[in-house]
C-alpha cells in the first residue's frame, strides 16, 4: 500500500478540525449529526444552521440574516417553522451569545426575539433555555450587542423582566457560573481574551439582575468557589469592576452572607486605581462600613495593619487616583466606622498628613474641592469628637498650603472653610474661636513675611489670602436674578452673618505699617480694590469704615476718606469739593 500524500492527510485534518469547531459551537455534530436536528425544520433553516457553525464569521452573520429573512417569509407556514425553531435554535443560540464576533452575537439576539415575537405564548415551555443566554446578552461590553438585548426584552416582555428573571433565576445563575469559571487554554492569548470578556460578562449580568427584594439570585454555588474569590485581584480591569459590582449588589441584601470573604476581598484592595473599578469598590465599601456598625466580622476578616492600612495610605497620598469625586466623599464614613480598637497610635496624625500630602498631586479642580470638604469634614469630626488633639493645626497647614499655592486654589478652599467657620459660630463657639484665630494666625504671618521682604513671591502670597476673603465673602451671595429686592434687603444672608469676621482679616491686610517702599502701598491699594470691586454696597461701606476708624481717623486724608464715605452712603458731602 502506498504512502498517502501529504495533502490527503492535511485534508483528513482540517476535516476533523471543522466538526470539533462545529461541536463546540452547537453541541454537537452539524456536519455528521443531521438526524439529531428536528425533522420539521424547513430545509432552507437547516442549511442556515449549518452555515452558522462554520468557522468564517461573515458565514456564521449571513447564515442568521438568511434565518431572520425566513421568519419574515410571509407565504410559508410560520406556525410550523416557529415550532420548530423553539425546539432547534437554544442548543445554536447558548454558543452564538459567546461567539468572539460581536456582529454574529448581536443578530443571534435579533434571530431570538424575532422567534419570542412571533411564538407569544407557545415559547413558555422553553424560556428556561432560551431565557438565560438572551439576559446574559444584556450585559455585553459591545454596546450594539447589550442594547439590542435590552430593548427586546422591554418589547417582549414589557414591564415583566423581572418576573422572567425570577422564573429562570436558577438556569441563569448556572448559565453566568459557568461563564465566571471559564478557564482559558494554555498559551493562546485570543483565548484569554475572549475568555476574559465572557467572565466580566457574567459578573456584570449576576450584579445587573441580582434582586434585592423577596428573591434575590441564589449564587451560593459560586460564592463556594474558591476561584471566584480570586477574581478580586485578577490583573484583567473589567473582571475586578465586574467582581466589586456583584459585591454591591449582594451587599445591599438585609442578610448577605460570606460577609467574611466580601470584607477580605474589598477591604483588602483600596489601593485599586482604575476609574472603572473604583466607584463600585467604594459603593462596596461604604455598604461594609454599614454592616460593620452591627457585624463585628467586617473588621476582623481582613488584617487592618498589613491589608488595610496601606492601602488607604497609597490612595491618600496619590490624591485619589484622579477620581477625588468618587473616593474622597467616603472618608469620613471611613474614619467614622472604623473600631476604636483598631485606631490606635499615630493612625489619626498619619491620615492627615497623608490626605493633605497627596493633595499636592491633585490636578482637577472639582477633585480639589472635594478633597478640601473631605478634609475639614473629617477635621471636624475630629475635633468635636476628641480622637486628635491639634485638629485647628491641620486647618492651618491646609490654608498656608493654600496661601503658598502649593496645592489647592484660594477658590476651592473658600466655600468649604466658610461653611465650616459659619457652622461652628451657631453651634461651636470655641470651636469658631479657635478656628478664626487659625486663620488669622495665617494671614499676619504672611503680612510680616511681606513687611521683612518686599518681594513678588511674597506679595503673589498676600493677594491669595486677598482672594480667599474676597470668595468668602462672595460663596452665598445669591445668584441670578432677584425679584424682590425688598425681600432680599430684609432677609440677612448667611455672608452677612459672619461680615465682622470677614472685615477682621481685611484689616489684617490693609494694617497699618512702617513701611514706605511703594510696592507696599501699591499692595494695600489693589487689596482694596480687590475686595471692593463687585461686592454689596454693605461690605464696602463696612471697609470703608474700618479704613476711617482703624488707619485714617486723624490723618491728613481723613476729609477726603470722609468726603468719600459720604458719596458711597449717598450723603450730601458738606466738605468743599
Amino acid at each position: 500500500m502506498g504512502r498517502q500524500k501529504g495533502n490527503a492527510e492535511r485534508s483528513k485534518y482540517k476535516t476533523a478540525s471543522s466538526a470539533n469547531f462545529e461541536q463546540s459551537q452547537t453541541g454537537f455534530f452539524t456536519g455528521f449529526g443531521q438526524e439529531q436536528l428536528d425533522q420539521d425544520l424547513d430545509p432552507r433553516l437547516r442549511v442556515a444552521f449549518r452555515k452558522s457553525a462554520k468557522k468564517d464569521a461573515t458565514t456564521r452573520i449571513k447564515a442568521c440574516d438568511e434565518i431572520l429573512g425566513l421568519l419574515q417569509d410571509k407565504e410559508s407556514d410560520l406556525t410550523t417553522t416557529i415550532s420548530a425553531m423553539l425546539k432547534a435554535w437554544p442548543r445554536y443560540y447558548s454558543k452564538s451569545v459567546s461567539d468572539p464576533e460581536p456582529r454574529v452575537r448581536g443578530q443571534s439576539h435579533n434571530v431570538t426575539l424575532r422567534v419570542l415575537q412571533l411564538s407569544g405564548k407557545q415559547s413558555a415551555p422553553y424560556l428556561k433555555s432560551i431565557m438565560p443566554p438572551l439576559i446574559y446578552g444584556t450585559s455585553d461590553e459591545y454596546s450594539i450587542s447589550s442594547t439590542t438585548c435590552a430593548k427586546g426584552l422591554d418589547l417582549v416582555f414589557p414591564e415583566k423582566i423581572m418576573q422572567v428573571v425570577s422564573h429562570v433565576s436558577s438556569e441563569l445563575v448556572t448559565y453566568c457560573t459557568e461563564m465566571v469559571l471559564k478557564k482559558p487554554e494554555r498559551g493562546s492569548i485570543d483565548s484569554e481574551l475572549e475568555v476574559n470578556r465572557l467572565i466580566s460578562q457574567g459578573l456584570r449580568c449576576l450584579a445587573r439582575y441580582n434582586q434585592t427584594g423577596k428573591n434575590p439570585l441564589d449564587i451560593s454555588s459560586l460564592l463556594d468557589s474558591k476561584s471566584f474569590w480570586k477574581l478580586s485581584r485578577h490583573k484583567e480591569t473589567s473582571i475586578r469592576a465586574g467582581f466589586f459590582e456583584l459585591a454591591v449588589a449582594k451587599l445591599q441584601e438585609n442578610e448577605a452572607s460570606h460577609i467574611s470573604e466580601w470584607s477580605k476581598a474589598v477591604l483588602s484592595s483600596l489601593a485599586e486605581n482604575e476609574p472603572n473599578c473604583v466607584r463600585p469598590l467604594w459603593a462596596g465599601i461604604l455598604l461594609l462600613l454599614k454592616k460593620s456598625k452591627t457585624d463585628p466580622a467586617v473588621f476582623e476578616a481582613v488584617n487592618f495593619l498589613k491589608a488595610f492600612v496601606p492601602g488607604l495610605w497609597t490612595v491618600l497620598r496619590a490624591g485619589g487616583f484622579g477620581c477625588g469625586t468618587i473616593i474622597y466623599p467616603h472618608m469620613l464614613p471611613l474614619i467614622a466606622t472604623i473600631p476604636q480598637n483598631l485606631t490606635g497610635g499615630p493612625f489619626y496624625e498619619n491620615f492627615f498628613s497623608n490626605f493633605l500630602e497627596g493633595m499636592r498631586e491633585i490636578e482637577a479642580k472639582v477633585d480639589l474641592k472635594a478633597a478640601v470638604s473631605a478634609l475639614l469634614e473629617c477635621l471636624q469630626y475630629a475635633q468635636v469628637n476628641k480622637i486628635i488633639p491639634n485638629a485647628f493645626e491641620y486647618v492651618s497647614d491646609l490654608i498656608m498650603e493654600c496661601i503658598n499655592g502649593a496645592s489647592c486654589a484660594p477658590i476651592e478652599a473658600a466655600k468649604p472653610l466658610y461653611n465650616l467657620m459659619l457652622q461652628w459660630k451657631n453651634s461651636h463657639q470655641d470651636y469658631f474661636n479657635e478656628l478664626m484665630e487659625a486663620v488669622q494666625n495665617c494671614f499676619e504671618s504672611t503680612i510680616s513675611d511681606f513687611g521683612r521682604n518686599v518681594s513678588e513671591e511674597n506679595a503673589a502670597r498676600v493677594k491669595k489670602c486677598v482672594e480667599l476673603v474676597k470668595h468668602m465673602v462672595n460663596c452665598d451671595r445669591p445668584r441670578g436674578v432677584v425679584f424682590d429686592k425688598n425681600n432680599e434687603k430684609s432677609s440677612e444672608s448667611p455672608s452677612e452673618k459672619l461680615k465682622d469676621e470677614m472685615i477682621i482679616l481685611v484689616g489684617i491686610l490693609v494694617s497699618k505699617s512702617d513701611r514706605l517702599e511703594p510696592e507696599f502701598a501699591l499692595l494695600q491699594l489693589e487689596t482694596i480694590i480687590i475686595l471692593t470691586k463687585n461686592s454689596t454696597r454693605d461690605f464696602k461701606m463696612a471697609i470703608f469704615d474700618y479704613l476711617y476708624r482703624e488707619i485714617l481717623q486723624g490723618t491728613k486724608v481723613d476729609d477726603t476718606l470722609s468726603r468719600n464715605h459720604d458719596l458711597v452712603s449717598g450723603k450730601k458731602s458738606t466738605l468743599p469739593i
